[in-house]
Order: C-alpha cells, then sequence, then structure tokens
C-alpha cells in the first residue's frame, strides 16, 4: 500500500484544509511492511501517451523503519529534484512529529502529544517562524480511541494555503476541501469506529453543532482500506475504493472528484503483485480508460 503514516493525520484538514495528502497508514498496512521486512520503496514512472518525451522518472521513495512505520515519504519533479517530502518520527507505537517540505524548504512542522498511558493529547502545527497553523485537543475512551477533537486554525494557515496548493497541478492528488474561512476559526470532530476498533467516520461540526462534512472509511476482514468518501456538505466530495485479488492483495483502485452531480476528475489503477502482497507494477489510466502512465515498483529489505 502506498500510503502516508501516522495514526491519526489531521483530519479536519482533509476536510477543510488538509495539509497532509492522504489517509493514515492503517495497522495492516504496516503489518504487511514489517512482515516483508521492506526498507525502501523507489516507484519510477513513464509516461504511456504521445508525449515526445518518454524517459523514466523516479517520482517516490518511501523510508520505513523494522516495524514497518513510514519514515519519508518523498515526491520528485521530471527534473530529479525533491518536490514533496514528508518526514515522520516514532517513538515505539506513537508518531511524535512529522515535516512537510516543498523543493527542500520546510513549510510545516507537526508535533503530537500523549498522556501516561500514550493516549493522544494534542497534535499542533506551526510554520517555520514558529507561528501556530492548527492546533487539536483530543478526548480519548478507555481504549484510547479518540471520541472527539477541537480544532483551532489561526490566521497564519491562509498564507500556508497559498504555497502549498501550487503543487495540485504537478499530478499529485492532494484530498482536501478548501475553506473560505478567513482568520481565526474554531472546529469540532466526532469519531465513529467498527466492531473491531478501527476508525471508521469522521464528522465536522461547525459552533452551531450542524454537520459539515465527514470522512467514512470501509475495511476488508484483513483489516486493510476497502474505500473511503470525503465529504463536504458544500457539495464537494472525493470518492475512493479498492478491490483485492483472491488473497487479499490490491488489485484495483478508483478514485472520483466531484461537485455536486458533476464530476470533475476521475482516475483508474490496476496493480500488479507479488506472492508476498509487494506492489510490482501500477497501471494508471484517464477518465476515458487511455492507459496515461506505468509505475514500477523496487524494494530494499531489512536483513
Amino acid at each position: 500500500m502506498n500510503l502516508l503514516s501516522g495514526t491519526f493525520t489531521s483530519l479536519s484538514l482533509l476536510l477543510a484544509v488538509f495539509i497532509s495528502a492522504q489517509p493514515a497508514q492503517t495497522e495492516a498496512e504496516r503489518k504487511l511492511y514489517q512482515q516483508n521486512k521492506i526498507k525502501v520503496i523507489e516507484i519510477n514512472s513513464l509516461k504511456l501517451n504521445r508525449d515526445i518525451d518518454k524517459r523514466t522518472f523516479l517520482d517516490e521513495r518511501i523510508k520505513i523503519d523494522r516495524e514497518g512505520h513510514i519514515l519519508e515519504q518523498t515526491y520528485y519533479d521530471s527534473t530529479g529534484l525533491e518536490m514533496l517530502k514528508w518526514t515522520n518520527c516514532w517513538q515505539g507505537a506513537h508518531q511524535t512529529d512529522r515535516i512537510f517540505c516543498i523543493y527542500r524548504d520546510t513549510i510545516a512542522k507537526t508535533h503530537m502529544t500523549y498522556n501516561e498511558k500514550g493516549f493522544p493529547l494534542t497534535e499542533w502545527t506551526e510554520n517555520p517562524d514558529g507561528l501556530p497553523l492548527c492546533k487539536f485537543n483530543f478526548t480519548c475512551d478507555v481504549k484510547g480511541r479518540i471520541t472527539e477533537s477541537a480544532e483551532e486554525v489561526f490566521p497564519e494557515f491562509q498564507a500556508y494555503l497559498k504555497q502549498a496548493y501550487k503543487h495540485d497541478l504537478q499530478g499529485y492528488m492532494i484530498l482536501r476541501y478548501m475553506d473560505e474561512s478567513k482568520g481565526h476559526v474554531k472546529l469540532h470532530y466526532k469519531y465513529g469506529y467498527t466492531k473491531d476498533g478501527q476508525l471508521e467516520k469522521v464528522t465536522e461540526m461547525r459552533q452551531d453543532t450542524v454537520d459539515y462534512g465527514f470522512v467514512n472509511t470501509e475495511y476488508t476482514k484483513k483489516g486493510f482500506r476497502k474505500g473511503y468518501t470525503v465529504k463536504n456538505l458544500n457539495g464537494k466530495k472525493f470518492r475512493c475504493f479498492y478491490e483485492f485479488d483472491p488473497h487479499g492483495y490490491l488489485k484495483e483502485e478508483a478514485k472520483f472528484y466531484s461537485v455536486n452531480t458533476l464530476n470533475l476528475d476521475q482516475e483508474h489503477n490496476s496493480y500488479v503483485t507479488d506472492s508476498h502482497g509487494n506492489i510490482k507494477k501500477r497501471l494508471r489510466y484517464r477518465a476515458n480508460n487511455e492507459l496515461y502512465m506505468l509505475y514500477n515498483y523496487s524494494y530494499e529489505y531489512w536483513e
């Protein structure tokens, strides 16, 4: 699975101004990396359309620790430069810090704190000058699962968005919906879980307690993400669905972005995996079912 890490990503930013990009790494995905002893994943892309330039590019590199946690995830542009990079710091099972860079310039730093039982307490994000962008305060149940959170979005976040948003057109799918709010904003979220304890739904509540948007996730019996929907009541919606082979390994992926009933963009991906579930190839198709890109995956392993 090619997904970003983090026990609990800033879900409000998925709904409003999400600064990461994709859903958090699930426990099943972490175990797959750990069991297969994967250390580094490199993904190279090749355009298959009618473009003159058909060189193979290093598209992405992922570094993973022995426990299966993603340490770094880096995306490269067509010149080989680091375009986007996330660096994650871990202490045991807990993610403590996340740093986001654009072309090697640090844009945002996120810090997590936990109580004596290891339950999440706060998450705050600041810009390189130390000014706060947003902050979460979490409420957990007796099992340490987040049931509610309160978020503050600070005025500096507006400048951050302008700086990060310009990279959307370079082929990187950012799952966030722009919020028109200015200045200091306070938000509230409620979290729902499956019977197995997996995060199933996050609902964003405005100050009038009216539901504004949500992230809804479905899982397979083995704990892999089967699909998820990100929706705002302003009509914006992102949907992603996964299909697995009889062995439970990823086979197909479909993504749809729409506003009300108008479908703005869609993408379809087919995957080829080895006998251990590691992705070897990804075939990317346009909305008209034209085969557009080929991605080849290579791996380094822990001894």
